[in-house]
C-alpha cells in the first residue's frame, strides 16, 4: 500500500511539472456559453449563468465542482423558472483576482497566494449572487438550491433572509462524530493524512487524491478537514 502511494505521489508531481498556464480570458472564450455573465466583484470576474424565465432559483454548487453541476436540473425547469447559478471563487471559469488576491487581503500565505476561506464561500460568494438576484428581481420571491458544502456555507450570507426557501442537497453536517464504519475511516485518513501531506508536496490538494474533479485550494481543503474534525463540523 506504501509503495502505491509514492507510485502515485511521484506521478502527480510530473503531472503537475507539465501543466500549462492557460489565461483566463482563453478559458472564458472557451468555455463561456451565450447565457454566461460576468459581473466584477471585489476584483474579481465572478461566472454567472442566468436564463430562463419566471420565479427566480438560485443554485450552488459543492465544494470541487462548478455551476455544470446543475446542467439537467436547469433544463428541466428553465422554461418556467429563472436559473441563476454562479461558479464560486476558485472554482469552474470564476477567474482568480489579477493579483492572485481574491478578496482585497494584504498577507498572502506561502504558496504565494491570497488566503481563501472556506467561510468565504458563505460571507462573500453566496451574499453577492444573493444581492445580484435581489437587484434583477426586486419584486419576486427568490428560492435556493444548494449541493454538499453549498448548504452549509448559505446560512453564512448576510442577506440570507432575502431568500423565500431553501432545499438542501447532501449538506450534512460534515463532523466526524456523523461517520461510522469505513466510512469514518476514509474520512479520518482524508482529514488527518492526505490533506496535509498534498499541501506539503504540492501546494493544494489534487483532484485525484480524493476522488474529485478539481483540484483544491490549500486553504480551502484545511478548513474542510478542520470542520470534519470538530464535533459542532464549522
Amino acid at each position: 500500500m506504501i509503495y502505491l502511494f509514492i507510485v502515485f505521489t511521484f506521478i502527480l508531481v510530473g503531472i503537475r511539472q507539465f501543466q500549462a498556464n492557460i489565461s483566463a480570458d482563453d478559458i472564458r472564450k472557451k468555455f463561456s456559453e451565450e447565457c454566461s455573465r460576468f459581473f466584477h466583484w471585489q476584483g474579481v470576474d465572478v461566472h454567472v449563468k442566468d436564463e430562463g424565465n419566471g420565479t427566480p432559483i438560485l443554485f450552488l454548487h459543492g465544494t470541487s465542482s462548478s455551476l455544470h453541476t446543475w446542467d439537467d436540473i436547469s433544463d428541466s425547469l428553465k422554461s418556467n423558472h429563472r436559473i441563476i447559478r454562479l461558479d464560486l471563487i476558485g472554482s469552474g471559469i470564476t477567474g482568480p483576482h489579477p493579483q492572485r488576491d481574491y478578496y482585497g487581503m494584504l498577507e498572502y500565505d506561502k504558496y504565494g497566494q491570497a488566503d481563501i476561506r472556506l467561510c468565504d464561500w458563505g460571507f462573500r460568494d453566496m451574499t453577492s449572487v444573493i444581492e445580484y438576484a435581489c437587484q434583477e428581481f426586486p419584486d419576486h420571491t427568490r428560492h435556493f438550491l444548494g449541493h454538499s458544502i453549498a448548504g452549509q456555507v448559505f446560512p453564512l450570507a448576510e442577506n440570507s433572509n432575502k431568500i423565500s426557501s431553501a432545499c438542501l442537497v447532501a449538506s450534512q453536517n460534515v463532523s466526524k462524530k456523523n461517520w461510522s464504519g469505513l466510512s469514518k475511516v476514509k474520512v479520518n485518513l482524508f482529514w488527518y493524512v492526505i490533506v496535509p501531506i498534498c499541501i506539503q508536496l504540492f501546494g493544494y490538494v489534487p483532484a485525484a487524491g480524493y476522488g474529485g474533479k478539481h483540484h483544491l485550494h490549500p486553504s480551502i481543503a484545511s478548513d474542510w478537514a478542520t470542520w470534519g474534525k470538530v464535533k459542532k463540523g464549522f
